[in-house]
């Protein structure tokens, strides 16, 4: 079932796409000088379409292991949420400020920017799903959850830590209470008293010698 998520959401992103295509293309025939707005728009449809929809999809299947870079893949679904971001909301704004503007022009700019806006959120969303995907040790081995201890502790430690503290090799605070939660999520032997921790590659509760 989860795989079937991904697959799904880049169905949508491929309707909303073509979707788009054809809107922006019909609005670009519209304008003797065209706004850069619908242009950008007419852009991040042919580059969801041709680039990046082709290689996120099929290029795991197809291209060869050098040419499927995890980094690439993540800056390509990134880069295809911020296109799409940027684009219906300059063109929303854009649309704002007309003064005048003929009812079939007009209904079809708002079709854009709410496409548009659907088409950003599911590129958004495929996000984190990509990012499991390539780097799943930043999930499943913890270092999220220890990254997220750590940013609590900075945001909530004082430059005199109290003595219920422990700290990471790092010298970062962090309250037994929070590492109790965490090591709920372990094997007791791993926990009993913080000095082992088998979900990561080095013991983060040591203490300051």
């Amino acid at each position: 079932m989860k795989e079937l998520i991904p697959l799904a959401l880049r169905a949508l992103q491929l309707l909303f796409a073509i979707i788009l295509l054809g809107i922006n293309a019909y609005l670009v025939s519209e304008f003797f000088d065209s706004p850069s707005r619908i242009n950008f728009m007419l852009f991040n449809s042919v580059w969801t379409l041709f680039p990046a929809l082709p290689y996120l999809a099929l290029g795991p299947r197809f291209l060869p292991l050098s040419a499927n870079n995890k980094i690439i893949h993540l800056a390509v679904d990134a880069l295809t949420a911020l296109f799409w971001f940027a684009g219906f909301i300059a063109l929303a704004a854009w649309y704002d400020d007309l003064f005048y503007c003929p009812g079939k022009i007009c209904r079809t700019i708002v079709a854009s920017c709410v496409f548009g806006a659907f088409e950003w959120y599911v590129s958004s969303s495929l996000l984190p799903l990509s990012l499991r995907g390539h780097f799943p040790r930043l999930i499943d081995a913890g270092y999220a959850e220890r990254l997220l201890i750590v940013l609590v502790a900075y945001t909530g430690s004082s430059s005199q830590p109290q003595p219920s503290f422990r700290r990471l090799n790092f010298g970062v605070p962090v309250e037994a209470a929070q590492l109790q939660r965490l090591c709920r999520r372990r094997p007791p032997s791993d926990c009993s008293d913080h000095s082992s921790f088998s979900g990561y590659p080095h013991n983060p509760f040591a203490q300051d010698e």
